[in-house]
Order: C-alpha cells, then structure tokens, then sequence
C-alpha cells in the first residue's frame, strides 16, 4: 500500500486489508476484460463469459470481408495448429485471420461479425473440452 492509499484509508474509514482486497479484484477484472483502444479491434466475450477474444473486419472486395484475429484466450496446453484452430498469418497487425473456404467469405460486415462470434465459441468449446471445431461441427 502506497502513502496516498494509506491517506485515503484515513480519510475515508476504510479498512487497509478491505481496500488491498478491493484493489485486487478490480486488477483482476480490468486484466480478465481486455478492451482495446483502437476502435477499429472489437471485443468478444464467450456466452460463459469465461473467455474474451479480438477481431477486426477487412473489406477486401465489394462482396468480400476477412477476419483478423488478434486476441485469442489462453489455450491451456491445446494444440494452436494452424489446421486444428483454422487460422491462415494475416498480412496486417494482426498475426492470424480466421481461415474460411473460398467462396464462402462473409460477404456484409454482419456476416462477418456473427462468424466471429461462432468461431469464438468453437474455439471456447475447442480449449474447454479438447475437441475440436470440426469435430464439434460434425456432431451437429
């Protein structure tokens, strides 16, 4: 606890063993809910809410977006094989782009933003329980 923590422990009443716990669960919170602030990366937290991914929409054609990918989960030991995890290297910032079969692109940047969305949680599912997307897509 630094000398302004402690000033304001005074001030204000607050227990220092309360205020240190305070403290750690909002680093905790602000490390586990990563925003970016460039307004051009979006953040996508996982329906369980256990798992927060990045991505960013190119529009390459008029009828074409790719996805950048540039915040994954941690992967916990699972395999991060480009063919496992379908991803091909980006050419922009980011290093990674979600892998879609040609002729299959999102073709409107709402595409684009639900197919992230379903890809998160392939992956989220991927990490939990180790099987992979196209074993979960074959299950469907």
């Amino acid at each position: 606890m630094n000398f302004w923590e402690c000033i304001y422990c005074l001030f204000t009443g607050t227990d220092p063993t309360e205020y240190q716990q305070r403290k750690q669960t909002q680093q905790q919170i602000s490390q586990a809910n990563p925003i970016s602030p460039d307004p051009n990366i979006f953040t996508y937290r996982t329906r369980d809410g256990s798992s927060y991914f990045q991505f960013s929409y190119h529009k390459i054609t008029e009828r074409k977006y790719e996805i950048d990918i540039h915040l994954f989960p941690p992967f916990n030991g699972r395999s991060q094989n480009i063919h496992t995890i379908h991803v091909l290297h980006s050419r922009r910032s980011a290093q990674h782009k979600i892998c879609i079969h040609s002729g299959k692109e999102p073709k409107t940047l709402k595409e684009a933003k639900e197919l992230s969305k379903m890809y998160a949680e392939l992956i989220n599912t991927y990490i939990k329980t180790g099987k992979t997307p196209d074993q979960q897509i074959a299950q469907q």
